[in-house]
């Protein structure tokens, strides 16, 4: 090479390392942008798409149950077969209510989430997404998405089977019914159930999607059924890779929708293990708390009361869960004789049980007049509010106007029945709103009257402190 020629090449060579990491800062600054557009663009289609919050559900469910229970449910023969079959199928989980089976779709989750964590590259990662029906109302302060809403539900699983949060990826169908009908379109409107099925559909042809819905029966039923049908639907169109899991209670309405197809139900004989190990645990950590005779519990009698719980719950983890919290009540100054006296006269089933703690609510012999209000409103506000309250401000609605209401008064006026959620205060069981709802003491009338009252009340301390 001549000296020129190696001029030539040295000038060549400060040109392009001069410009070098310009280009690079150029290069990362349009991949940032990029990757940015992306983010907005799978924010914005999610959003039209569905604002509910199944992962927040799903880790609020799942916090609330021990998540190695349900071994027998993952081992059960339809299930096995239901998750290795080649060909699309629905698998219906049912049972009475108060038996495990939220815990038990929280177990199914995560069974298939960490299956598709560990499979093989080769296999391709399939699609998972789940809904937690409810016919509570949503909280204040919150978007409002209606938990019973069966639309709901299949946008829902729409959002989750054809966007990734990983991939910041967008099916290409629903990219184009975005364009087509989303909130800068002349067309504006949300999808209807053809749209949502025929997305689904084309997702279904390019990789395995599994589709879970919890507490089927709490959806409005007046439209369920349609949502029934579109998953069956969904199936046959797609004869293969679409699984569908339904958890739901037993009775003749819901029944109807399902009894062609594989089931699972919730007996003793299945999950009476996991309620005896539920009773256990719970039992332990109430005696080492020292809510039960101050933790001075002998090992004879926590046997007994181990036994005796496990015969009568038999498959009810709810039946066992309010018996053991009225054992260990820290307020009761109970001693050995006395829990085993409550031992022999335990309510016989759930509809007992209620009726004994909310002849106990109702007792004004037993309880301050203070007191019973107290629980009766809240009782009446959780019934018929058309929105969830937040902490505060439920505490404020029940509160009788001589004095507001703490946290802890309100649990010990309601019993087990209301439990604190992670926003609001709610029934502590669905089958609690259902039995409350059926009482005399508790008709519509009677809740919004209360509800009136304490409204007046807020607006009288709101002009007594501007005057």
């Amino acid at each position: 090479m001549s000296e020129v020629d190696r001029n030539q090449q040295a000038r060549n060579e400060a040109f392009v390392e001069m410009w070098k990491a310009p280009l690079d800062d150029l290069k990362q600054k349009l991949e940032q942008e990029r990757i940015q557009r992306e983010k907005q663009n799978l924010y914005n289609v999610r959003r039209w798409l569905s604002r509910a919050k199944p992962e927040t559900d799903y880790a609020e469910a799942k916090g609330k149950r021990l998540m190695d229970l349900g071994e027998w449910l993952i081992e059960h023969r339809n299930f096995k077969e239901w998750q290795s079959s080649s060909i699309s199928s629905l698998l219906w989980l049912h049972g009475f209510a108060g038996t495990g089976k939220t815990g038990l779709v929280c177990r199914v989750i995560h069974e298939i989430r960490t299956k598709l964590v560990n499979a093989d590259s080769t296999e391709g990662l399939g699609h998972l997404a789940f809904f937690y029906c409810s016919s509570d109302k949503p909280a204040t302060g919150r978007e409002v998405v209606s938990r019973s809403d069966p639309r709901e539900a299949l946008r829902s699983i729409v959002s989750q089977l054809s966007t990734s949060q990983y991939g910041r990826s967008v099916a290409t169908v629903t990219q184009e019914k975005y364009e087509e009908l989303g909130p800068g379109s002349d067309n504006r409107r949300v999808l209807n159930d053809a749209e949502c099925v025929e997305i689904i559909a084309e997702v279904a042809k390019h990789t395995p999607i599994t589709i879970i819905l919890d507490a089927f029966d709490e959806l409005d039923q007046t439209h369920s059924h349609q949502l029934v049908q579109i998953l069956k639907d969904i199936n046959q169109q797609c004869p293969e890779n679409v699984k569908t899991f339904i958890s739901t209670r037993s009775f003749p309405a819901i029944e109807d929708y399902f009894k062609a197809d594989a089931s699972i139900e919730v007996t003793a004989e299945n999950n009476g293990n996991d309620v005896r190990t539920f009773i256990h645990r719970t039992l332990q950590a109430s005696i080492d708390e020292k809510l039960l005779i101050d933790g001075n519990v002998s090992e004879e009698l926590q046997s007994d009361i181990e036994k005796t719980l496990t015969k009568r719950a038999q498959n009810m983890f709810l039946y066992a869960s309010l018996l053991l919290t009225q054992l260990c009540d820290k307020n009761k100054t109970d001693d050995e004789e006395s829990i085993r006296k409550k031992l022999e006269t335990l309510p016989k089933d759930i509809t007992e049980a209620y009726n004994q703690i909310m002849a106990e609510v109702h007792d004004r012999k037993g309880n301050s007049e203070r007191s019973c209000t107290v629980a009766q409103n809240a009782f009446k506000w959780l019934l018929y509010a058309q929105e969830n309250l937040d902490h505060d401000a439920f505490l404020e609605a029940v509160s009788p106007p001589e004095k507001r209401v703490v946290n802890d008064e309100l649990m010990r006026a309601c019993r087990t029945l209301v439990v604190p959620g992670q926003n609001t205060y709610e029934p502590a069981h669905y089958s609690v709103r259902e039995h409350i709802g059926r009482m005399d003491d508790y008709t519509s009338s009677k809740c919004h009257i209360v509800a009136t009252k304490s409204c007046l009340n807020i607006l009288n301390k709101m002009f007594a402190s501007d005057a």
